[in-house]
């Protein structure tokens, strides 16, 4: 009798087993059913042994369900998936929908296009799963197992980014179009700039604000007014303590004309703290080169921080085969800050360069030379009307005339007139009209007066 109740309690105990496999770790379980099986065999009754199993089943250290780790990244940045300090001398697998993107096992491990794993770090309890460069569809729910068992759920998520450019000293809003019915704000890495909840917005710095309707509405978007090189950067926008939005501002860069004279300093503004390099590029030339002739690492400590931005880079003796384009480009983070369009030009002391003229000088010489075309014009219409009226009134030049005019004086405009008005005018010999008996004034000599 006492045989068949530990048979039947050891039955129990194997149905159990059975039923609590999946339930409980399996190498604590092993070792409990072993204990009571030896216990059972030796000396219990089956009222005992129930009693044992139940306390036993009690007290197991039960596999709880995994708790679910997220991970947010950047697009295109890499990311770890945590799976470690678990032991397991089985088949490791991470799975995404579905699908098996990873495994691990004594001898080897595998992995599809875009994951990782490293059979050293299994070897060692690290079952972490690393994946190279994420994209939207590498984002969801990942699974990692040991065999069929599930040791941690990790949910992958991409933070929103974008990139706001804007000029020196404007204004930009950077984007982020998520609701939070808590506590929005933004910060950078060490500064919290604005924040609003349900009920008004705060700025905590100046310069930046956010809107309470348009944070009701969904959009705790940031406004940066007078936005400088100072202010460029990373800003991120939390909800509570959850990561909505990552956005980067960007300032264009200042653009500038100098011309200076041979043998004069040119002076690069050093308008940001981070460190900067020169970079050089001629103008004119057929094939058109850039180099990094300078760099600047950091500032001199005798420099207070209130006037590091009006710190600047001198180029001394310059000549005219320096002229160019010389661009401050922020090292770090690979933007251009400042640009300068230099020109270095001479007093032309050999006329190497030819004779310029303005515009204004060109039209002048041109009324010039046409103001005087117009009076050698007239000039020459006028000594044709005098010749006319000399031929018209008989006074052509001759032998005769000539001398006859030696030795009379000229008549008077009055005389002229009376011989004009003289039914015997030499009308007939010559046969002009009237019309052509008027003296222009232009044809007048030196003695001849009107009255």
């Amino acid at each position: 009798m006492e045989q068949s109740q530990v048979l039947s309690a050891s039955l129990v105990l194997s149905a159990l087993s059975d039923g609590y496999e999946k339930t409980f770790l399996l190498p604590e379980f092993q070792r409990v059913r072993r204990e009571l099986q030896r216990s059972v065999m030796g000396f219990c009754r089956s009222a005992v042994c129930v009693l044992i199993l139940l306390m036993y089943l009690h007290s197991a250290v039960v596999e709880e369900a995994p708790d679910e780790k997220t991970v947010r990244v950047f697009p295109n940045d890499s990311a770890l998936l945590p799976c470690s300090d678990i032991s397991c001398n089985e088949t490791v697998l991470w799975v995404n929908s579905s699908s098996v993107v990873a495994w691990c096992d004594p001898s080897s491990c595998h992995w599809t296009e875009g994951y990782q794993m490293s059979h050293s770090h299994y070897l060692k309890g690290n079952f972490s799963l690393n994946i190279t460069a994420v994209n939207p569809s590498n984002t969801g729910s990942y699974t990692c197992r040991c065999e069929h068992t599930s040791i941690q759920e990790v949910l992958l998520q991409i933070i929103n980014t974008s990139t706001v450019k804007v000029e020196f000293d404007g204004t930009a809003v950077l984007p982020c179009s998520v609701n939070c019915s808590g506590l929005a704000k933004w910060t950078t890495q060490t500064d919290l700039l604005a924040e609003c909840d349900q009920t008004s917005c705060r700025s905590v710095k100046e310069g930046y604000q956010m809107i309470h309707d348009q944070y009701l509405q969904g959009d705790p978007s940031l406004i940066i007014t007078e936005a400088d090189f100072s202010k460029k950067g990373w800003y991120t926008c939390n909800c509570d303590d959850t990561h909505l939005c990552l956005d980067r501002l960007q300032i264009n860069p200042l653009k500038t004309q100098v011309q200076i004279k041979p043998g004069e300093s040119l002076l690069l503004e050093l308008d940001v703290l981070d460190p900067v390099e020169v970079i050089y590029s001629e103008t004119g030339a057929a094939n058109q080169t850039s180099h990094q002739f300078c760099t600047v690492d950091e500032r001199s400590s005798q420099v207070t921080p209130q006037h590091t931005l009006r710190t600047s880079l001198e180029l001394t003796g310059l000549n005219e085969s320096d002229s160019g384009v010389y661009t401050i480009r922020d090292i770090k983070n690979k933007e251009n800050i400042h640009i300068y369009n230099v020109t270095i030009q001479g007093d032309n002391p050999d006329g190497e360069k030819g004779f310029w003229l303005p515009m204004w000088g060109f039209w002048s010489i041109l009324g010039t030379y046409f103001l005087l075309f117009v009076v050698l014009v007239a000039v020459i219409v006028c000594m044709c009307q005098k010749n006319k009226y000399l031929e018209t009134q008989g006074h052509r030049p001759n032998e005769e005339d000539s001398q006859n005019t030696e030795q009379e004086p000229l008549a008077t405009t009055d005389e002229l007139v009376d011989t004009d008005s003289s039914p015997t005018a030499n009308s007939d010999e010559t046969g002009s009209g009237r019309s052509e008996q008027c003296i222009p004034l232009c044809c007048l000599s030196e003695n001849t007066s009107i009255s």
